[in-house]
This record gives structure tokens, sequence and C-alpha cells, in this order.
């Protein structure tokens, strides 16, 4: 194989050789019919037949040069086909390999801002609930307190029923955004407890 490798490698060479040969063939046959006039018919006669061999080997060499050539010349077109190809093959690549890797970048974004989010969302409730647990920890007027006293008490209880329907729409949500994002076990607990208390 390596033989045959170095001959396609050398066909310039090859075909330097063969008009050489070519030429001296020419050269021989133009002496031998000048001597072919002082020799009898038996020399002549064998003189044709070494040139008539000669010829023959010289056509069998040159279409081996030719085949040659023809490999070399498909070798080539092979190795520029597969170069291509193989340069299609890494910019497909390349671009997928951007493609996932913005993806990927998007998707921790996304996942990322989902995360601050869902803890905003929780320290606001928190905050908004520590607020109502005081309100409700504060101590009822007794009945024999003044009607003001206990009025204040009725709006402030009014109040936290109010509040309570406007935060339920911020703990919908918060809940839905739970429900999406992988949550950390802590996460899912300050979840859960946001929704018992």
């Amino acid at each position: 194989m390596a033989k045959f490798l170095s001959m396609i490698s050398r066909p310039q060479e090859l075909e330097s050789d063969l008009k050489t040969i070519n030429v001296q063939l020419s050269e021989l046959g133009q002496l031998s019919k000048g001597i072919a006039k002082q020799m009898d018919s038996a020399t002549v006669a064998h003189l044709a037949a070494q040139e008539a061999m000669l010829m023959q080997k010289l056509s069998v060499l040159q279409q081996v040069r030719w085949t040659l050539f023809c490999l070399t010349q498909y070798h080539s077109l092979c190795i520029c086909s597969v170069s291509k190809a193989f340069v299609g093959i890494e910019r497909h690549l390349h671009l997928l390999v951007l493609q996932l890797l913005n993806r990927h970048l998007q998707n921790t974004s996304s996942g990322l801002s989902k995360q601050s989010k869902f803890d905003e969302s929780c320290a606001a409730l928190e905050t908004f609930l520590d607020a109502v647990q005081e309100t409700l920890r504060t101590e009822d007027p007794l009945a024999s307190a003044d009607e003001a006293a206990i009025r204040r008490r009725l709006d402030e209880l009014r109040d936290v029923c109010r509040q309570f329907r406007l935060e339920q729409q911020d703990l919908d949500s918060l809940n839905d955004l739970g429900y999406k994002l992988p949550l950390s076990p802590s996460d899912a607990d300050r979840l859960h407890t946001i929704n018992n208390r």
C-alpha cells in the first residue's frame, strides 16, 4: 500500500520518464531503419519484434501513468470533499453547541429570575403576615371599654380582612411560581409555612 501511495504521489516523475523512453525508442527506431539496410532479414525481423515489444510495454506504461493520474485526481477530490465535509460538520457542531449554550443560559437566567421573584414574594408575604399577627395579638377592648376603642379595633380587624383579600392574589401567584420552580427543601418548607399561617 505504501508503495502504491508513493507511486500516486509521483505521477509527474513517471510522465517525465515515459517521455524520455518514448524519445529514446523513436531515436532507436530511426537508427534501426538506417542499419537495417546492412543486416540480413532474420536480424531485421528480430529487431522489429524487439521494437514492437518495447512499444507495447511503453503503451502499457502510458496506460498505467494515465490510471495513476486519474487516481491522483480522484484522491485529491476525495481529500477535498472530505475536508469540506469536516469543515461543514465542524461548523454545524459549533452552531449547535452555541445554540445549546444560549438555551442553557436563557433557562438559567429565567430560573434565577423566577427564584429571585419567589424570594421577594415570600419576604413580602411574611412581612404582611407578621404585621397581621401583631394586630391580632393586640387585646380586644373589653365590654366596659369606651365605644371609640371598640370601633378602632373593629376598623383594624376590617382593614386586616381587606388586606387578606388583596394579598390572596399574591399568595396564589407565589404558590403557582413555587409549583413551577424546583424548590429546595428549605424553600418548600417556607412556602408551606406561609400557606399555613
